[in-house]
C-alpha cells in the first residue's frame, strides 16, 4: 500500500490520477494492458514484480507505452527502472551469519518466476563464495512465500539429519513461518538458529524475537517510479532511467551468534523430542 501512495503522491502533482489493474493470469494481464493504452485509458505505466521474459513489458515494448520498471529485468538499458540493491542484501545477509560462525545455510527464496529471486538468490551465492566454499554447505528453496510456507520448509529442514543454523529468507513471510517452526520445536530463534528476512514489514517488527531484516521504503519506491514515469510522459525524448538503492539493516533478534553446529543442532532437537515425547 506503501508503494501505491507514493505513486499516487508524486503524479498527482502533475495532475494525473491512478489506474490499479489486475488480473487472472498473464494473457488476460497483456490484453489488460493493450487495451489500457489503445483505448487511451492510460497514458504509461508502472510495472512491479518484474518476471523473467515478462510478458507485460514486451507488450508495452511493442506498442511504445511509457513504462517504468519496479524492479529490473534482463535488459535494463532500454527501460527506466528503480530498484533495491538486493544482490549487496544478500551478501551482506549471508556474510553476517558466516560472521556469526554458521556454517550450514539454507535459502528459502520467493518467486521463481519474478527477477527478485534470482537477485536474491546471488547475493546468497556472492557471499559464499567470498568465503571459504568448502567449509559452508547451501541448501536452496524456492516458492516459500507465506508464514505456511516458511513453517513447513523449516520443519522439514530441522527436522533433517544436517539442519541449517542460519535461514536466509528472500521474503520476510517466510522468515517468520521459519521462527514459528523453530518455536514449535522449543528451539530458541537468534540462539540455536538465525533466521534473516527482507522487506521489512511491521509484523517482523512484533514478532518474538523481533527479525532481523532488510527494511525498503516502499512509499519512497512508489515516489520514485513516479517521478520517473511523469519524466517519459512529459519530456519530448527524455533518455531512460535506472536507479539502484539501497535498504536498511534493521538488527533485532532473530540472528546472533551460532552455538550448535549442524550435527550438535540434530542431537539437541533429537533430545528434545524424546523428552517431550517421555
Amino acid at each position: 500500500m506503501q508503494f501505491i501512495n507514493g505513486i499516487f503522491t508524486s503524479i498527482a502533482k502533475q495532475g494525473y490520477t491512478l489506474t490499479v489493474a489486475t488480473a487472472q493470469s498473464d494473457a488476460e494481464m497483456v490484453e489488460l494492458h493493450r487495451d489500457l493504452f489503445v483505448q487511451r485509458k492510460v497514458d504509461g505505466f508502472i510495472l512491479p514484480r518484474t518476471m523473467h521474459d515478462d510478458p507485460r513489458i514486451q507488450i508495452l515494448d511493442q506498442l511504445k507505452a511509457p513504462l517504468v520498471l519496479y524492479g529490473q529485468t534482463e535488459n535494463l538499458t532500454q527501460y527506466s527502472w528503480f530498484d533495491i540493491n538486493q544482490v549487496e542484501c544478500f551478501h551482506r545477509a549471508t556474510a553476517r551469519l558466516l560472521a556469526f560462525g554458521h556454517r550450514h545455510l539454507a535459502f528459502l527464496g520467493g518467486d521463481a518466476q519474478l527477477f527478485y529471486n534470482s537477485l536474491r538468490k546471488k547475493g546468497v551465492e556472492l557471499g559464499i563464495e567470498e568465503f571459504d566454499q568448502e567449509e559452508v554447505q547451501l541448501q536452496i528453496f524456492e516458492n516459500i512465500t507465506t508464514v505456511p510456507d516458511g513453517l513447513d520448509c523449516a520443519m522439514r529442514l530441522l527436522k533433517s539429519p544436517q539442519p541449517p543454523t542460519g535461514f536466509l529468507c528472500a521474503l520476510d513471510l517466510a522468515a517468520l513461518g521459519v521462527i514459528r517452526a523453530t518455536k514449535q520445536l522449543e528451539l530458541i530463534p537468534g540462539e540455536h538458529i538465525s533466521v534473516i528476512g527482507y522487506e521489512g514489514i511491521p509484523e517482523g517488527e512484533f514478532s518474538e524475537p523481533g527479525l532481523t531484516t532488510f527494511a525498503v521504503d516502499q512509499y519512497e519506491a512508489g515516489f520514485q517510479c513516479g517521478v520517473k514515469l511523469m519524466q517519459l510522459i512529459h519530456e519530448k525524448g527524455a533518455k531512460v532511467t535506472g536507479t539502484l538503492t539501497t535498504a536498511v539493516l534493521l538488527e533485532r533478534g532473530s540472528d546472533g551468534p551460532a552455538c550448535l553446529n549442524s550435527s550438535e543442532l540434530a542431537t539437541f532437537i533429537r533430545s528434545r523430542k524424546r523428552l517431550l515425547s517421555s
